[in-house]
Parts: structure tokens; sequence; C-alpha cells
């Protein structure tokens, strides 16, 4: 009884947190093809870079629950500055700020947005000389990952909720979050964004459970986004949003 209760609870909140239903956004299902499959095939293979303008590239690197690392190297002066972030999944330039969404599915999961200004205040990239252990030099899991958040502002970190990717629609930073209810055995996949350090959500995606450990995002030459989930992919192309399996 008191876990019936507990689960019509639950569905009860998730349901009022999206109660304003964002008619914006379109969401529909459909079948990976295999002219898609080709597709994704090519972008992987092609290695892109994870993020680059006319001033930075930007390259990431995950150490799992260990810690993970933003690098911006500067074009004019080759210099890597860096920021802790675990694990980057997306960057976005909007107007002359950077925003850093990072996302883990470690545990219960967690995920944090962050903002740069200026990418060359951040700490400039240094590696961790080996420790001494036992007469022998050694580096341990998370070694070189960044530990300084010199340089940005947190808008959001939550725990117990996972970021599957962010993305930009009439030049706002919307975000795709799973929250997943142990106790209930319910998940929620939703559109949300930040509003006062929390997510706001706006459109129910899905009820299924859509994790996966693959956070490789993939995007294609014709602006679709391609966010990996259990059995498939969420393909983004505007305000459409099509559950991929």
């Amino acid at each position: 009884m008191r876990t019936t209760l507990f689960l019509l609870w639950t569905l009860f909140n998730v349901t009022s947190a999206i109660g304003q239903i964002d008619t914006t956004f379109h969401i529909s299902r459909g079948s990976i093809t295999d002219s898609l499959r080709a597709i994704i095939e090519s972008i992987k293979k092609s290695k892109p870079t994870f993020y680059e303008d006319e001033q930075f590239i930007v390259s990431k690197t995950c150490s799992g629950e260990w810690g993970g690392t933003i690098k911006f190297k500067s074009k004019k002066n080759g210099v890597e500055y860096s920021c802790s972030a675990t694990c980057p999944i997306s960057v976005y330039k909007l107007g002359d700020k950077y925003y850093v969404t990072s996302s883990l599915g470690h545990m219960s999961g967690s995920c944090e947005v962050v903002e740069i200004s200026n990418p060359e205040l951040m700490e400039i990239y240094k590696t961790t000389p080996p420790r001494k252990v036992k007469g022998k030099k050694v580096k341990y899991v998370g070694d070189d990952e960044s530990k300084s958040k010199l340089g940005t502002k947190k808008l959001i970190g939550e725990h117990g909720k996972i970021i599957l990717g962010s993305f930009v629609f009439n030049g706002q930073l919307f975000h795709v979050v799973m929250e997943r209810e142990r106790k209930a055995f319910t998940t929620t996949t939703y559109i949300a964004t930040i509003e006062e350090e929390k997510f706001r959500a706006i459109k129910l995606i899905t009820n299924e459970d859509v994790f996966t450990y693959d956070r490789d995002i993939l995007k294609t030459n014709g602006g679709h986004m391609l966010i990996p989930i259990s059995g498939g992919y969420l393909n983004i192309f505007e305000n459409q949003i099509k559950i991929l399996k």
C-alpha cells in the first residue's frame, strides 16, 4: 500500500512539475534508417573537434567519478586554459559567453552547467607530476584532471539528475534532463531551462528509461543533433525532437 501511494505521489509531482506544457517543442517517434546509421558511422570515424570558434579550439577529458576537464586552447598564443568539468558533453557560445554542460552517469548521476565569460581568465592547464610510491613514479586515474573553477560561474549543479544533452533554440539554451526515482522505479526525461540554479521542466519527452553510458553527442552537417539513449538516439532539429530506436 505504501509503495503504491509513493508511486502515485511521485507521478503527481513529476506531472505537476511539467504542468505548463510548452507547445513550442514537438515530440515524435521514428526508426533508425540505414542511411542514418551510415551518417552516424561516418561522423564517429571523422572524430570531429569537440568545439571550435575563431578564438579557441576546445577539447575535453573524462576520468569518470575521478573528474574531468574542459580545455580552451587559444588560437592566438597556443595556451590551454582549463577548468574542472565532470564530464563535458557540450559547449555553446551565446553572445560573448560560453556555456559548458557536464554530466556523469555514475551512481545516481550528476550534472553541472557553468558560464565562462573569458576562457583566458581560467587556470592555465598543467599536468600533475607523477607521485612517488614505494620508490616508483606513478599516476592515478584523475591526476591530470583540472580541479579549478577559476573564471567560471556555476549556473546549476545537481545530484540525482543527468543532462543527456544541451541545445540552442531561438537563441536560448535548453537541456534534456533525465531524472530517476529509484524507490518508485520511475524515470522522466524532459526539456528544461535553468532558473535561479534550478531546472524548470517545460516539456515531457518520455517516461521510458533511456539511460546509456554513451555520452558522445553527434552533430550532422544538416544541423541535427543526435543524443545517445538506450537502444537509439534523440534526434533534435530546431524545435523537433524525435525518439529514434
